[in-house]
């Protein structure tokens, strides 16, 4: 009995580099062709893609666990590598401060978002207490800091926030300005 699959295996296998070259040679016409393709077939696309996930979604837990098991020094690699960015930064001040919500009554509307914070770090040259200039020679680590704390009743607002120096901002804790 004729096996197709082992059949297209076995020619893949052949005829890998003569594949590639035609691939390459042939690049724009190929793409033009799938997206007039993939226009032209957009519903059964998407009815395939439904039934597909539906049929497939516990292999596809299985090998989400199993690549994040395997991937763990990678990923952490590629978070520190994110977190060291302006974007990170940013996104994890916010993550603290937004595990912090359910204590400020603060209206939506008001809240300090991500954007909010990047302007912030953008805009700092040097940390308001110390007069220490923040640079990427002298590794001073920047961090936001709420002017009124939220413990004191403080609102999450961009008005309210400020951004110090690490040092500054854990010798301040919950303290006001003006004992500090």
């Amino acid at each position: 009995m004729f096996d197709q699959k082992a059949y297209q295996k076995e020619y893949d296998k052949t005829h890998k580099e003569e594949k590639k070259e035609y691939r390459k040679t042939h690049k724009k016409e190929i793409i033009s062709y799938q997206k007039k393709y993939h226009k032209a077939h957009k519903e059964k696309k998407k009815t395939y893609n439904k039934k597909d996930y539906k049929a497939h979604k516990e292999d596809r837990k299985a090998y989400s666990k199993e690549y994040l098991r395997t991937h763990k020094e990678e990923r952490n690699r590629k978070k520190k590598k994110y977190y060291k960015t302006l974007n990170g930064q940013a996104s994890l001040k916010l993550g603290r401060i937004t595990r912090r919500k359910s204590l400020v009554l603060t209206p939506a509307f008001l809240r300090i978002t991500s954007k909010d914070i990047r302007e912030l770090l953008q805009k700092a040259v040097s940390c308001p207490h110390c007069k220490k200039v923040f640079s990427e020679f002298l590794f001073i680590k920047k961090s936001l800091d709420h002017i009124i704390p939220i413990s004191r009743g403080g609102l999450d607002t961009k008005d309210n926030c400020q951004i110090l120096c690490l040092t500054c901002n854990i010798s301040k804790n919950n303290k006001l300005e003006s004992d500090y």
